[in-house]
């Protein structure tokens, strides 16, 4: 009895290939659990770019002429803080990825917009690719202007100049604003994809939004009444319709369900609301915007298209500015960042990432 105790398997044998094989269960559970949840967050994180209506043409991704980067001499350590108007994002990520060395593409958010992104392919790209996440980062036109203005960011790249609200702030905090095109765009006005119209006149667009026409058929539309968006406040599109569009006419008051708070209000607004007009920018729809069921408004006869931008013959063209505090020391990455932007190779990658190049 002795010697079969001494040659059989004892009892903690016994527990330790338990212990172990419950081990390797509950590690296989584990596994398991969180690929499956991985791949569900994927899902539910990174949805499919929404579907495109039926008729419209699939949006191809911006022109790649890919330019290869060799006078902006900037490092991660001395690269300016960047703010600026959510149009204007993929310029600045994609200008920032060239000058550190960082792979680029675009993303889809859980809105349906798409964005510039940096991503890394080697290890060494990790730190870079950080730091451009969080201070490449564009807080909306207005917010980038207060920012800059109270030093919070170094440069910044806006969808329209500063408005006299953001003016007086500077003059406020003894900051002068040093304010330069480097592309052109184009402030535009959405249709509902089932409205019949595909243009307006100007003076239409003013009048609707005046309050003084208010249903389609007024300006050779079905007999139903307009339902005319706004943007809100301060916002880069609300001061481009201000100057470009009313010019000095009032705006009718508008209901809160009405105003789009963010560049993606519009189309969320019009999506289904074959009765609206909304308004936007050019670059925003053609690269950014969540698709919709709407179309682009003719103005004054003329649609708003890349080669009508770049000649001017569209009437609503409009530049997105560069700007830096005037104070700054004329060696400051802000400065070299801005004067490269303005450059013959700057201007290359402007082209690059979507935009029509102010020269």
């Amino acid at each position: 009895m002795g010697q079969s105790a001494k040659h059989g398997i004892q009892w903690w044998q016994i527990l330790l290939i338990v212990v172990g094989v419950l081990g390797i269960g509950i590690f296989v559970l584990c596994t398991t659990t969180g690929i499956a949840a991985i791949i569900i967050a994927s899902k539910i994180f990174s949805p499919p770019l929404t579907p495109y209506p039926q008729g419209e043409p699939v949006r191809e991704p911006p022109p790649v002429a890919t330019v290869d980067v060799q006078m902006l001499r900037l490092s991660l350590d001395d690269y300016p803080r960047v703010d600026g108007s959510t149009s204007a994002q993929p310029l600045a990520v994609l200008v920032a990825c060239k000058a550190l060395g960082v792979s680029h593409r675009w993303g889809t958010k859980l809105d349906g917009s798409r964005w510039m992104e940096p991503y890394t392919t080697t290890v060494a790209m990790g730190p870079a690719v950080g730091w451009i996440s969080g201070h490449v980062v564009h807080n909306g036109t207005h917010e980038s202007y207060v920012n800059l203005i109270e030093g919070r960011t170094d440069l910044v790249l806006v969808a329209r100049a500063p408005s006299p609200d953001e003016e007086q702030l500077a003059q406020a905090a003894g900051v002068i604003l040093d304010v330069r095109p480097v592309a052109v765009d184009a402030f535009i006005f959405l249709l509902h994809q089932d409205n019949p119209l595909d243009g307006l006149t100007l003076d239409q667009i003013r009048a609707i939004y005046a309050g003084q026409i208010v249903n389609w058929q007024e300006v050779g539309g079905p007999d139903a009444k307009i339902n005319a968006y706004q943007r809100n406040p301060n916002s880069g599109s609300q001061e481009l319709m201000l100057d470009l569009v009313m010019q000095g006419t009032a705006l009718a008051p508008a209901r809160s369900e009405m105003i789009g708070m963010s560049m993606t209000g519009p189309y969320n607004q019009m999506h289904s609301d074959p009765q609206g007009i909304a308004y936007s920018i050019y670059y925003y729809k053609e690269q950014m915007a969540p698709q919709a069921n709407v179309k682009v408004c003719a103005v004054d006869g003329v649609a708003p298209t890349r080669e009508h931008i770049a000649d001017r013959s569209y009437p609503l063209s409009a530049e997105v500015y560069v700007v830096v505090r005037r104070d700054l020391p004329a060696g400051s990455s802000a400065r070299v960042l801005r004067d490269w932007l303005l450059s013959a190779e700057g201007q290359a990658v402007v082209e690059e990432s979507g935009y029509v190049p102010v020269r």
